[in-house]
C-alpha cells in the first residue's frame, strides 16, 4: 500500500514473447518509478527459474512463484485459452494496475507482448474493481476473484477471498 503497483502475470520463464515483456517492463520500470509505481512479474514458474532469468535479462524488480497458479486465478490470470489454433488451460497473459490506496484501477487481459508495458505507463484509472493489499509474502493478501460478463466483456467484482501466503508463493528481492 502507498505505490503504485504493476503485477504482470506472464506463462513462463525463458520464452521468446515473456522475456521481451519482462525486458519491455525493465526498460519502462524508471518511467513508472518517477509515477510512484513498482512493478512485479508473476508466473507459475520456481523461485530458482526466477533467479536465473532475473540475472540472465537484468531484471531488478522482483518476480513472484505461484506454482499453484492459486493468485493467478484470483486475477483471472489462468484458465483457458487458445494457443497455436488449440485451447488449452494455462497462464493468460494479463496485468494488474493498482491504485496506492489497494484498490484496482484496470486489468489488461489478455495481453498482446508488444506495446504493452508502454501502455500500462499511461494508463486509465476510472472506477475500482476490487481491493486487494501491496502483495508481499509476509502480509495477507486481500483479494477478490474477478468474474466476466459475457455479454460486455468487462470485469465485475466477485466476494472478496482472502489468500494467505505460504511456501509457494515467494516473493523475490
Amino acid at each position: 500500500r502507498g505505490r503504485w503497483v504493476v503485477l504482470f502475470f506472464y506463462p513462463k520463464d525463458n520464452t521468446p514473447g515473456c522475456t521481451r515483456e519482462a525486458i519491455a517492463f525493465q526498460e519502462a520500470s524508471a518511467r513508472l518509478a518517477r509515477q510512484g509505481a513498482v512493478v512485479l512479474g508473476v508466473s507459475r514458474d520456481s523461485v530458482t527459474s526466477h533467479t536465473g532469468f532475473k540475472q540472465k535479462h537484468g531484471l531488478k524488480f522482483p518476480l513472484l512463484s505461484d506454482p499453484a497458479a492459486d493468485t493467478h486465478k484470483l486475477y483471472g490470470a489462468f484458465g483457458e485459452k487458445v494457443m497455436y489454433g488449440k485451447k488449452v488451460i494455462g497462464a493468460i497473459r494479463t496485468t494488474a494496475l493498482i491504485r496506492p490506496d489497494g484498490t484496482l484501477a484496470k486489468l489488461y487481459s489478455p495481453v498482446k507482448v508488444d506495446g504493452h508495458a508502454d501502455a500500462v505507463t499511461h494508463p486509465r484509472t476510472r472506477g475500482a474493481v476490487v481491493s486487494i493489499a501491496h502483495p508481499c509474502p509476509t502480509a495477507t493478501l486481500v483479494v477478490a476473484t474477478l468474474a466476466r460478463r459475457r455479454t460486455r466483456q468487462q470485469h465485475a467484482p466477485v466476494k472478496p477471498r482472502v489468500l494467505r501466503p505460504s511456501n509457494k508463493a515467494l516473493l523475490l528481492s
